[in-house]
């Protein structure tokens, strides 16, 4: 039996004439190949100038998707990054930093006068401290940066961090070279505080049971400021 959804925007797409932007979401986009016959019938109808764009978490390098996207007029990627190295890895659980790291590096190898590629960050109460060597990272590939936040589960987010643990983490946001990372101390000024500690700390237990990791062994500033 054919999934008709499946194949539904690839038969209905040359009917939207004024169609101007086309975005990928997930899961993860890059997965998927269906999509494509939709990008190539979008081309069949002289339509290359539809702007093309991909929410991405960098696992995966679309070398097959690019002899289509070569042929649009712009295509962009957001890359979900939100931290870097065995940090990364617990955060993303079951994906390795340095495959992510040379897939970084190829997006970085596109022509950037048709591809768009921007970092996006959530800023949570796991990368708070990080967030500099996160956006090095992505000037180093000069790569455009945004930043996020993690509003839920409440129990990750900065606003949960105890106000009098805080000075430390304000110290070093405020050191950073990044505009947008000194933005992030105006948070954790303001005197909102989730008071979810045991949430916190009964969830992270949770995941490291079952992940077979160890939070305060990955952060161990960040366990020690939750701890106190």
């Amino acid at each position: 039996m054919v999934d008709a959804g499946k194949y539904f925007w690839i038969n209905q797409i040359e009917h939207f004439d004024d169609i101007e932007h086309i975005s990928m979401k997930g899961g993860e986009p890059l997965l998927d190949h269906t999509h494509l016959k939709m990008l190539e019938k979008l081309l069949n109808l002289g339509k290359k100038d539809v702007k093309i764009h991909y929410n991405t978490n960098g696992t995966i390098f679309p070398e097959k998707h690019l002899e289509v996207l070569n042929e649009f007029d712009d295509v962009s990627f957001t890359l979900s990054i939100d931290n870097i190295g065995d940090r990364f890895e617990y955060e993303r659980n079951g994906v390795e930093w340095e495959k992510v790291k040379t897939n970084l590096q190829r997006f970085s190898k596109l022509n950037r006068n048709k591809y768009r590629i921007d970092f996006f960050t959530s800023v949570s109460l796991m990368n708070v401290l990080d967030l500099t060597e996160t956006l090095n990272c992505a000037a180093s590939l000069d790569f455009k940066h945004e930043l996020g936040y993690v509003d839920s589960p409440e129990y990750f987010s900065i606003h949960n961090i105890p106000i009098n643990n805080r000075q430390h983490i304000i110290d070093y946001l405020n050191s950073s070279p990044h505009e947008r990372v000194r933005e992030v101390s105006a948070r954790l000024k303001q005197d909102t505080y989730n008071n979810l500690n045991n949430e916190f700390w009964r969830n992270i237990d949770a995941i490291d049971l079952r992940r077979n990791q160890k939070f305060a062994q990955t952060y161990p500033l960040m366990a020690e400021i939750m701890s106190l």
